[in-house]
Formats: C-alpha cells, sequence, structure tokens
C-alpha cells in the first residue's frame, strides 16, 4: 500500500509526504511517513466567495506496466502563493529475499 499526501499544518507550509505499507509489516500498521517536498513558502489564497480548493491535483496510482510501483501526484507550494504538482515513484522495498 502506498500513500501521498499533502503535509499543510499551523507550524509548516504545504509540502508533501509519502507512507507505505508492506505485506510483511504488521497488521493495521504504516510505515513512518518521509517528508518528499517540504516548502519554504506560504500559500494564502482565499478568494471569496470561490476559494482555492487544495488537493484537486492529487492522486496516488499503481504502474500497470510491472502492477508493483506506486506513483504519487501530489500538490504542494512552490512559491509564494503558488502551487505546483510533482510526481513520486514510491517503488516497494523488500525487506528479506521472500
Amino acid at each position: 500500500m502506498a500513500l501521498g499526501a499533502a503535509t499543510p499544518a499551523p507550524a509548516n507550509f504545504a509540502g508533501v509526504a509519502t507512507a507505505g505499507r508492506l505485506r510483511t509489516d504488521a497488521s493495521g500498521s504504516i510505515q513512518t511517513p518521509a517528508l518528499a517536498v517540504v516548502s519554504s513558502s506560504a500559500y494564502n489564497i482565499g478568494e471569496s466567495p470561490n476559494p482555492h480548493r487544495w488537493g484537486d491535483f492529487s492522486q496516488t496510482v499503481v504502474d500497470p506496466n510491472d502492477d508493483m510501483t506506486f506513483w504519487t501526484f501530489q500538490e504542494y507550494c512552490n512559491s509564494a502563493n503558488s502551487w505546483g504538482v510533482q510526481r513520486f515513484n514510491l517503488r516497494p522495498h523488500r525487506r528479506n529475499s521472500h
């Protein structure tokens, strides 16, 4: 399982985190998220009555070429009051040879 998500918080700007779970991990668990993008800029656009919606360009999919590689496409703040989308390869790492 793979997860890609935006990471906005009161003390952080909108970046990207990824996490996953291998079949050998404990049931009901997920690995500790890793920061894939740490933004250094704020996104503070709030036009009324149509505020900008964050997450419209967020998606995680399985690569049809190998059915093993995950790709996640996530929004992040790429400069002051601007956003971009980056893609990330989330191929699972095997912990043993079984």
